[in-house]
């Protein structure tokens, strides 16, 4: 059975989801993008690769429309720090799911620059040489503090997924709830 990691930037408020399967790595804008990178690696050898990656952070939108990237780590995940992500090819077998704002949104006139949402999860799949799946539209959430844990329930908008070539293989609206366990 795969390890379920979610890593989750703590400017994302809210108590990060645990329980048996679950291994939880939370970051903030002090930890590098290379630290990172490498306690899930060494999540990953330690299971083999079966790894079930979860990011939970907050995306970046201007003027209303997101793909400008996700508020993860101090460099932030964008086109420009992508490339740092290399180092996951072949150790994350089952994929990595995005729980942020808008992450895979397109904002108008930004087809292929920076705010190409889909651009940046398609790279991500391509470089770490794994699914992704992300929504194009703003995520709401629910949280109560240390009383509750952070529950994303139904994906809002679009849930665009890639394959590990980093090609768009499917498109769903709106297609329920959205587990940070499954």
């Amino acid at each position: 059975m795969a390890q379920i990691v979610i890593v989750h930037d703590t400017r994302l408020a809210g108590e990060s989801p645990g329980g048996d399967g679950i291994t939880v790595v939370r970051v903030n804008g002090h930890t590098s993008l290379s630290r990172l990178i490498q306690r899930v690696n060494d999540i990953s050898f330690q299971y083999g690769s079966e790894i079930r990656l979860r990011i939970m952070c907050h995306g970046y939108e201007v003027d209303g429309h997101g793909g400008y990237g996700l508020q993860l780590c101090q460099e932030d995940l964008r086109l420009t720090t992508v490339r740092q992500l290399a180092p996951w090819n072949g150790n994350l077998s089952y994929g990595i799911t995005i729980y942020s704002c808008a992450a895979a949104e397109v904002a108008p006139g930004r087809a292929g620059l920076h705010g190409d949402g889909r651009m940046l999860c398609s790279e991500i799949a391509r470089i770490t040489g794994t699914g992704v799946r992300a929504a194009d539209a703003t995520q709401i959430y629910m949280h109560l503090g240390s009383l509750m844990a952070i529950n994303f329930g139904r994906w809002e908008g679009n849930v665009l997924e890639w394959n590990a070539r980093g090609t768009l293989v499917g498109q769903e609206h709106e297609p329920g709830q959205s587990p940070l366990q499954g």
